[in-house]
C-alpha cells in the first residue's frame, strides 16, 4: 500500500505527463489493443502495475464523472485534465477495463501483480474521489455517485466468450470491482 501511494503522489504525475502529454484534453489508447500499449514501454518496469492502477480509477472516475453529473463536469476546467481513455476527439471513450486487459495480455504487466494492487488501489481512490467530489461537487450525492459507477455495463458486465478466452485478465478485472465495492462500503456510502 505504501509503495502505491507514494508512487501515486510522487511518479505518477509525472509519468502521465510524459506519456500522455500535458495539454488538455489528454487522450490515450488509441493504441493499446493493437500497438502494444507502447506509451506504457516507457514507465519502469517496477513501475508499471501501480501505474495502471493509478490510470485505471483516474479514467474510471473521470468517465463516471463526465456520464452521472455532466453538466456540473463541463463546467469545471480541472477535469479536461484527466486522462481520457479513448482513439482520439469526439470518436467516444473506450471500456476503462481495457487499461487492466492489454497491458497483461502484451506482457508488460501480470496478473498476479495487478491482483495484489487491487485492494490498495481501490482504498486510495475511493477516498480521493470522495474529496474531490466534496470539494467540486457538493450537490452530487456520493452514495448514488458510486452506485451508479459500479453498475457501469464496463464495470460490472462480462460476457461468457469473453470471460472464457481472457480469464486471467477477467479475474483481475472483477477483483479491482469487488475491491472497490469493498472500500465504497468500509466509506459507508
Amino acid at each position: 500500500m505504501e509503495k502505491l501511494i507514494d508512487y501515486y503522489f510522487d511518479g505518477f504525475g509525472t509519468d502521465l505527463d510524459r506519456l500522455v502529454g500535458t495539454d488538455a484534453p489528454r487522450y490515450f489508447g488509441a493504441a493499446w489493443r493493437t500497438g502494444g500499449c507502447s506509451e506504457l514501454k516507457e514507465v519502469a518496469a517496477e513501475n508499471r502495475p501501480a501505474y495502471v492502477a493509478c490510470i485505471y480509477y483516474s479514467v474510471l472516475f473521470d468517465q463516471g464523472l463526465c456520464h452521472h453529473a455532466h453538466a456540473e463536469y463541463k463546467q469545471k476546467a480541472r477535469f479536461r485534465r484527466y486522462p481520457k481513455f479513448c482513439p482520439g476527439h469526439g470518436r467516444g471513450h473506450m471500456n476503462p477495463r481495457g487499461i487492466l486487459r492489454f497491458p497483461m495480455r502484451w506482457g508488460l504487466v501480470s496478473p498476479e501483480d495487478l491482483m495484489k494492487l487491487a485492494a490498495p488501489a481501490a482504498n486510495l481512490f475511493v477516498a480521493e474521489y470522495i474529496g474531490i467530489i466534496g470539494e467540486n461537487f457538493p450537490k452530487l450525492s456520493l452514495s448514488d455517485f458510486f452506485y451508479l459507477l459500479t453498475r457501469f455495463p464496463e464495470v460490472d458486465f462480462w460476457e461468457p466468450r469473453e470471460t472464457r478466452k481472457y480469464s486471467a485478465e477477467t479475474k483481475v478485472e472483477q477483483k479491482f470491482l469487488a475491491e472497490m465495492l469493498a472500500a465504497i462500503r468500509f466509506a459507508g456510502l
